[in-house]
C-alpha cells in the first residue's frame, strides 16, 4: 500500500513537471507562432522603455552636474592683514569646530598672490613680501551646500566684536630748536601765537606710536543671492525631472499593457475553444503568462543593449569637452546597471501582468 502511494506521488510529480515544461514550450511557441502580434508587442515595450531609459540617464547626469555645481559653493573668510601669524591657526580651529563645516583650508597671502598672478599675469609683478596687499584667508567647505548661508552667519557671529590691538606709527611735523626760536620771535613781533607758521619746510617729522583696534575678520563671502537662486533652480530642475520620469513610467505601462491586451484579444477564440474542451483556467493561463514574460524580456533587452553601448560611446566622446568645463558624466559602470535593471523589471512585470489580466477576461465562457 505504501509502495502504491509513493508510486502515485512520483507519477504526479512527473506529470506536474511535464505540464510545466509544456507551458513553457507553448509560451515560447506562441511568440513565434504569432510573429506579427509579438513584434507589435515587443515594439510597444521597447520604444517607451528606450525613451524612459534615455530620460533616466539624462536625469541622473543632470543631477550629478547640479551636485557638482552645488559642491563648488563655499565660504571665503578674509582676515585682517594685521592679524598675527600665531593667531591664524587658532582662528582656523575655531571655524572648523562649527558643525555645518566640513573642511577649512588656509590660503596664505603668498598663495593668494600667486594664484591671482596666474590669472591676470604681469600687472601683479613686484607685489611680493611686504608689498603683498592680500590678506590671509580661509576657504570653507560645508557638508550641504544649502547650509552655506548658515555657516557664514555663524563664522561672522563667532568673531563679532573680536578685535586685535596694534600699534601704528603716526607722523607729526616738529620744528628744529633753532627754527623754533626764530619762529617764536617772529610770531611775537607780529602779534601771532608762537605755535603758528611751523611748516614742513621749517621742521622735521617724528613718528609716534598710536594703539588702534581692528576686527579679526575683514569679511565673509559666500555668494550672497547667487547661492539662494542656485538652490531654487536646482530644486526646480530636479522636481520637473522627477515628474517627467513618473509620467513616462505610467505612459510606458499603459502602452505596454494595452498592446498585450490587444494581442490576447486577437486570440480570444483560441482561449474559448480550450475552455470548451475542458482545459482548466490555470492550464490556459500559464502559456500566456510565459509568453508575456518572454515578450517583456525581449522588449526590455533591446533598449537596454542600445542604451548600454550608446551611453558608453557618449561618455568616451564627451569626456574631453566636459572636462574643459570641469564636469564629467557618470561612469557607465555606475549609471547603467540600476537603470537597465529597472527597465527589465518594468518590461517583464508589465508583460506578465498584462497577459494574466487580459486572459482572465476571456476565461469566462
Amino acid at each position: 500500500m505504501e509502495l502504491l502511494y509513493e508510486t502515485k506521488n512520483e507519477v504526479n510529480t512527473v506529470m506536474k513537471l511535464s505540464t510545466i515544461g509544456r507551458h513553457f514550450r507553448e509560451g515560447f511557441k506562441n511568440v513565434t507562432r504569432n510573429a506579427w502580434m509579438s513584434f507589435a508587442s515587443i515594439s510597444s515595450i521597447a520604444i517607451p522603455l528606450f525613451i524612459l531609459g534615455v530620460f533616466l540617464l539624462l536625469t541622473s547626469n543632470v543631477n550629478q552636474f547640479l551636485g557638482d555645481i552645488e559642491s563648488q559653493v563655499e565660504v571665503k573668510v578674509f582676515l585682517n592683514t594685521e592679524v598675527p601669524e600665531e593667531e591664524i591657526l587658532s582662528i582656523k580651529n575655531n571655524i572648523a569646530s562649527i558643525e555645518e563645516i566640513k573642511r577649512v583650508t588656509h590660503i596664505t597671502k603668498e598663495q593668494g598672490i600667486a594664484e591671482l598672478r596666474e590669472k591676470i599675469g604681469d600687472p601683479l609683478e613686484g607685489y611680493d613680501g611686504e608689498d603683498n596687499p592680500l590678506p590671509d584667508s580661509f576657504v570653507v567647505e560645508v557638508y550641504n551646500s544649502r547650509e552655506v548661508k548658515t555657516a557664514a552667519e555663524k563664522i561672522e557671529k563667532l568673531y563679532e566684536g573680536e578685535f586685535i590691538t596694534i600699534e601704528r606709527a603716526v607722523s607729526e611735523v616738529v620744528a628744529q630748536p633753532e627754527e623754533q626760536n626764530e619762529i617764536e620771535e617772529q610770531n611775537t613781533s607780529e602779534g601771532q601765537d608762537s605755535t603758528e607758521n611751523i611748516t614742513d619746510g621749517q621742521g622735521i617729522q617724528e613718528d609716534q606710536l598710536e594703539e588702534i583696534q581692528i576686527p579679526v575678520i575683514e569679511s565673509v563671502k559666500y555668494g550672497q543671492g547667487y547661492v539662494e537662486n542656485l538652490h531654487k533652480i536646482t530644486s526646480t530642475i530636479r522636481n520637473i525631472g522627477f515628474i517627467i520620469v513618473i509620467g513616462l513610467v505610467f505612459t510606458a505601462m499603459f502602452l505596454i499593457a494595452n498592446t498585450i491586451k490587444l494581442t490576447i484579444m486577437a486570440r480570444s477564440n483560441e482561449i474559448e475553444i480550450m475552455k470548451l474542451v475542458g482545459a482548466t483556467n490555470q492550464f490556459i493561463r500559464w502559456p500566456f503568462f510565459v509568453e508575456g514574460a518572454v515578450i517583456g524580456f525581449i522588449g526590455s533587452f533591446i533598449p537596454s543593449a542600445v542604451l548600454y553601448f550608446g551611453y558608453a560611446e557618449l561618455v568616451d566622446r564627451s569626456q574631453l569637452q566636459l572636462g574643459i568645463l570641469g564636469m564629467e558624466m557618470i561612469p557607465q559602470n555606475e549609471a547603467t546597471p540600476s537603470i537597465l535593471l529597472a527597465l527589465f523589471v518594468i518590461g517583464i512585470v508589465i508583460g506578465v501582468f498584462g497577459s494574466v489580466l487580459s486572459v482572465r477576461k476571456h476565461l469566462k465562457v
